[in-house]
């Protein structure tokens, strides 16, 4: 591993936290990299090139100082990684005074560097997790590269999964959360099974493709999920939508995914959990343009834009399944003022609420304005 001038100046900035000494670090050649007297950074440090060359803890005393080139009175420790001196930390002063300081901080500096290592490794193994899964999701024959991949990446690449989709809902909350949230989502898909795989996509989605058996079932699935929504909502506030494709083999993920793409949509629309095997009418709605979306309302509820209260009515009377006795108790009115409203419904659109045909066209057309509006 080599020592870079962001992980140095990180360790300056810690060491401040519990320090008031002066410190530097410097690389492998020498140059100071940090250091809390800024105006000493880039130059050159003999006492801890020396350092570096014997791999032993230097006292500089008062005479080195004149010996020396770019030093001040200190103690310079080297900074090991897998028994590798990769650097040098010194604390400026008196080595009789500072010097039981310096055990001290190279231990903390030895710790700050693993941990970034760690740190590291993770964010390369989340990346090439990212850019693995967006192959495979496109994917729709192996490859012998694409499973050596997944092996490297310890993938189970043998076991069937279904693709979830999982969209929040309030993205103006999003950024500040995110790698909060997302270590909340990692401790909690990982709980219920270590193999299913959940990685970023885009900005405000995630993707988990869920490890399967042959009990499996959409029960199970929307247990999880509804956990998930409940436990997100309750420590971030926000609403997430869910759409879920069907069980497939590895080699058919994209299936899976197509049927999670298929189901969100509607999923956001009614802020909950929808199974694409659940899908019926909005199957058919998907598919059409919005060209014909538009030129479907032109004929049927454009005369009615701008009529709330009928458009309303409609809505209700539609809900309740064409039952005047419950959609007048619903919208709180007499049935008398019911078959009026509805009798100007007809007038205006010449389409008959209470015909079933005519009905069914007014549900598709409340349907596409809906989506036109949002």
């Amino acid at each position: 591993m080599k020592l870079s001038s962001s992980l140095a100046e990180k360790i300056i900035t810690e060491v401040q936290k519990v320090l008031q000494e002066n410190v530097i670090v410097v690389g492998v050649d020498g140059i100071i990299m940090a250091s809390t007297d800024p105006v000493r950074v880039g130059t050159f440090h003999e006492g801890a090139s020396i350092v570096v060359r014997t791999g032993e803890k230097l006292d500089i005393k008062k005479d080195d100082v004149k010996k020396l080139k770019g030093v001040k009175e200190g103690v310079n420790l080297p900074i090991r990684f897998n028994n590798a001196v990769i650097g040098v930390i010194g604390i400026t002063g008196t080595p009789k005074e500072v010097g039981p300081h310096g055990d001290l901080l190279r231990r903390m500096t030895e710790l700050l560097i693993q941990e970034n290592y760690i740190r590291e490794q993770m964010d390369w193994r989340e990346r090439s997790l990212e850019a693995y899964v967006l192959d495979w999701l496109k994917m729709k024959k192996w490859s012998s590269a694409m499973i050596q991949r997944g092996e490297i990446l310890g993938l189970q690449l043998d076991v069937p999964r279904k693709c979830i989709l999982i969209h929040i809902q309030n993205e103006e909350f999003l950024q500040s959360l995110q790698p909060s949230l997302w270590l909340y989502l990692q401790r909690f898909v990982t709980q219920f099974n270590t193999n299913d795989i959940l990685v970023r996509w885009g900005s405000n989605r995630f993707v988990i493709l869920e490890e399967v058996d042959a009990h499996d079932s959409n029960a199970r699935t929307t247990y999880r999920l509804q956990k998930l929504r409940e436990s997100i909502y309750k420590k971030f506030k926000f609403q997430i939508a869910v759409g879920v494709g069907g069980p497939v083999s590895a080699n058919k993920v994209y299936e899976s995914y197509e049927q999670a793409r298929r189901a969100l949509p509607v999923a956001i629309e009614k802020n909950a959990i929808v199974f694409e095997s659940d899908l019926r009418l909005e199957i058919c709605l998907q598919d059409i343009t919005e060209e014909t979306r538009i030129l479907f309302l032109k004929r049927t509820l454009e005369p009615l834009l701008g009529e709330d209260e009928l458009i309303e009515t409609l809505k209700v009377y539609i809900e309740c399944n064409g039952s005047l006795k419950q959609a007048s108790k619903q919208l709180h009115i007499h049935i008398n003022t019911l078959h009026y409203r509805l009798k100007r419904i007809e007038e205006i659109t010449l389409l008959n609420p209470k015909q079933f045909k005519d009905r069914v066209t007014l549900y598709m057309a409340l349907l596409f304005l809906d989506d036109h509006t949002n």
